[in-house]
């Protein structure tokens, strides 16, 4: 008995040792996916860019400029135009409503555009954005676009009218 005791304890113990010597040969993990569909990202104008009235000089260049970040008018430069009060002046200004906490860019289809009267008249002006991208704080956020008017006081082409040119702006989930 002493000896049926030994082996059955001799094979035990072989048994446990040998199980040790093998390795796992493989392992597995589930992962879930998961995506969040961000709400459509939407711009509205609230406002568009008005340089307002202004009095053609007869001499020298002049620049009116309307402030992206407040709206607020001023001219410059070598000429005598002036600005002339009343009328509406002021910065465009958007809306932009999307994802909580998501940011975008905001682009201009170009820096500069030309207000024509609808004949041959035409002046250059160049574009400015309150910012180049944003955040939509509880899913909300606006910005501004104003720029600069240059008038030559000296062409004869740029007559007493009402000018406008339009340009387009985008916003873009970054």
């Amino acid at each position: 008995m002493v000896r049926s005791t030994a082996k059955f304890l001799t094979a035990l113990v072989g048994l446990t040792f040998s199980g040790q010597a093998f390795a796992q040969a493989s392992d597995a993990e589930t992962t879930t996916a998961s995506v969040t569909l961000a709400a459509p990202i939407a711009l509205t104008e609230t406002a568009a860019l008005q340089f307002g009235q202004v009095a053609k000089g007869t001499t020298g260049t002049n620049t009116v400029t309307i402030n992206e970040t407040n709206g607020n008018r001023s001219i410059s430069g070598g000429g005598n135009a002036a600005l002339v009060t009343g009328g509406t002046t002021g910065r465009a200004a958007y809306s932009v409503t999307g994802q909580d906490a998501a940011t975008f860019s905001i682009t201009l289809t170009s820096s500069s555009i030309n207000l024509t009267d609808g004949g041959t008249g035409s002046l250059a002006a160049t574009l400015t954005r309150s910012a180049t991208t944003g955040t939509l704080t509880g899913g909300t956020a606006t910005f501004g676009i104003g720029g600069t008017l240059t008038i030559d006081n000296t062409d004869a082409t740029d007559a007493a009218g009402a000018y406008s040119g339009d340009f387009e702006v985008t916003v873009a989930y970054n």
